[in-house]
C-alpha cells in the first residue's frame, strides 16, 4: 500500500507542475482598448474583436510573435500597433517539473501574458483632398 501510495505522488507531481500557468492565470486577459475618438473597430490579427472604449477579454496567443493591433474608423487613419507580451512570472514555477517542463503552457500561449492591461492610441484625421 506505501509502494502505491508513492507511485501515485511520484506520477501526480509531473502532471501537477505541468502546466503552472495555464492553471494560476488561465489562458485569456481582460485588455482595454482606447482611442480618440472612441467607436474605433479592433481587430488582433485580421479579425474583428470589438470597438473602443471598452474591455475585451482576449486569449493568450501561442508563439513568439506578438500579436497585430488595428484600430479602424471612418475618416481616420488606421492606427496598427503590436500587442506587446512578456513571459508570465508563474511559468518559472514550471522548473519544478523536470519531466515536462511547461509544455502545456507552451502549447497554449499561457506564458505569454500582455505587457500592459491598457492600450490607448490618438486617431489621426485623413486629410481632405
Amino acid at each position: 500500500m506505501k509502494n502505491l501510495i508513492l507511485f501515485l505522488a511520484l506520477i501526480s507531481i509531473p502532471i501537477l507542475f505541468s502546466s503552472c500557468v495555464t492553471i494560476l492565470s488561465g489562458t485569456t486577459d481582460a485588455i482595454q482598448f482606447k482611442s480618440s475618438p472612441a467607436g474605433a473597430n479592433v481587430s488582433i490579427n485580421g479579425i474583428t474583436v470589438g470597438t473602443t472604449d471598452t474591455t475585451i477579454i482576449v486569449n493568450r496567443i501561442p508563439g513568439k510573435y506578438n500579436p497585430i493591433v488595428k484600430y479602424e474608423l471612418q475618416g481616420y487613419k488606421t492606427a496598427e500597433f503590436y500587442l506587446e507580451r512578456k513571459i508570465d512570472p508563474k511559468y518559472w514555477l514550471n522548473f519544478l517539473n523536470v519531466f515536462m517542463f511547461g509544455v502545456v503552457d507552451i502549447a497554449n500561449g499561457a506564458y505569454y501574458m500582455p505587457k500592459f492591461t491598457e492600450w490607448e492610441r490618438q486617431l489621426e484625421v485623413i486629410p481632405e483632398e
